[in-house]
């Protein structure tokens, strides 16, 4: 699979910023050579996480591969397709799922692309060959490492709050529906949500859906009939009730798949990474005026943009009610541990922990700032 340069370094990225704490603290307790040892266990376990994250997700899923004994005609449809955009031929998989949809996840030679079985019965022929045309675009353009990278982090971030939910539940907090559970969950997510939506909005680009809708448009020479099958996937989505949707896994799918129903969904608002389906037609048409139909289609789009920042802005706010109840409970600890009160002990917590919390806060509103920005354009 190509990938480019930057991809490379953002990769990277994923493993070096988390290893370097580990190398540091081993380095102040154990010295150089405790230090070096832990850097080369860091690179190590980096290189089989790396190697290992496309097959990782499709574990996750509980993906079972598909041959062509199994599945001829889809298996013939991606061999042809990858002949045709001269890829290597990705392997076949199908994961059980309410949902319609596919995602590519791979970081070596061979991608793999993950069916649901609501799809295969969802679409015909036709429509499975776009969406698969689609994901063969995603493969050529190199955007598959990358995205099955931060899928790996992201997703492991996200769902710790689903972990807290659980939590709750088994200590007896009440049903899953249930305000208190819901409530708990609600604030794990506001911990975990801004740096795994910011893992996503930093490595993955709206642009990629629009080369990859390309690429489908050229191996099918049916433009019209994939943004058909996009919209079908998205009214699907819309008026279904399908239960919890990863957000750390979003931009994997071919739209996006998150709904923002009820305050305890705001923080989904922030993973968001897929143009609207019109921008995508228009983009396929080579549109560069609306139309009066495409005019009042785009004025939707925008009141939408504005939701999405108001239901942002607020997911911000919740998550900093999180953060702050986590530094009070470090505070309690730290005066228990010493059993005494020291004002200026307090102060140098407080002033580390809101300076992080401060800088982490400014990457998140630059980031989602500079996407909301770029899909204006």
């Amino acid at each position: 699979m190509n990938i480019t340069k930057m991809d490379k370094l953002k990769i990277a990225l994923f493993f070096v910023v988390p290893s370097i704490p580990f190398v540091l603290i081993a380095g102040i307790f154990g010295g150089i050579p405790i230090a070096g040892i832990v850097l080369v266990v860091m690179l190590i376990l980096s290189y089989f996480i790396n190697r290992f994250s496309g097959k990782i997700l499709l574990r996750w899923y509980g993906a079972r591969k598909v041959d062509t004994s199994e599945s001829f005609e889809l298996n013939s449809i991606l061999g042809t397709l990858s002949n045709l955009a001269q890829v290597t031929e990705p392997n076949l998989y199908v994961f059980e799922s309410q949902i319609p949809a596919m995602f590519t996840v791979g970081t070596g030679s061979r991608a793999s692309v993950a069916v649901s079985t609501k799809a295969m019965d969802f679409f015909d022929s036709d429509e499975l060959e776009v969406l698969f045309a689609h994901e063969i675009g995603h493969i050529k353009n190199g955007d598959v490492p990358l995205s099955t990278v931060t899928a790996l982090f992201a997703g492991t971030l996200a769902s710790f709050s689903t972990a807290a939910l659980w939590g709750s539940l088994l200590t007896g907090f009440g049903q899953e529906y249930d305000p208190a559970p819901r409530l708990i969950r609600f604030l794990a997510m506001g911990l975990v949500g801004p740096p795994a939506a910011l893992l996503v909005q930093f490595s993955t680009s709206r642009a990629r859906e629009y080369a990859a809708d390309e690429v489908s448009t050229i191996l099918t020479d049916n433009s019209q009939l994939l943004v058909e099958t996009l919209e079908r996937i998205e009214r699907y989505v819309q008026l279904q009730h399908l239960g919890e949707i990863n957000p750390g896994h979003a931009h994997m799918f071919p739209v996006n798949l998150l709904k923002v129903e009820e305050s305890y969904d705001l923080h989904l608002s922030m993973f968001d990474t897929h143009p609207d389906i019109q921008s995508r037609e228009n983009n396929l048409s080579w549109k560069k005026l609306l139309t009066s139909k495409h005019q009042t289609l785009h004025e939707v789009r925008m009141l939408n943009e504005t939701s999405v920042i108001k239901d942002w802005n607020k997911a911000m706010a919740f998550s900093f009610i999180s953060y702050f109840m986590v530094l009070f409970g470090i505070i309690v600890i730290d005066v228990f541990a010493r059993k005494d009160f020291d004002f200026g002990e307090v102060s140098l917590i407080a002033g580390v922990y809101v300076g992080a919390l401060i800088l982490l806060m400014l990457i998140e509103v630059t980031v989602f700032r500079s996407k909301l920005n770029a899909a204006k354009d």
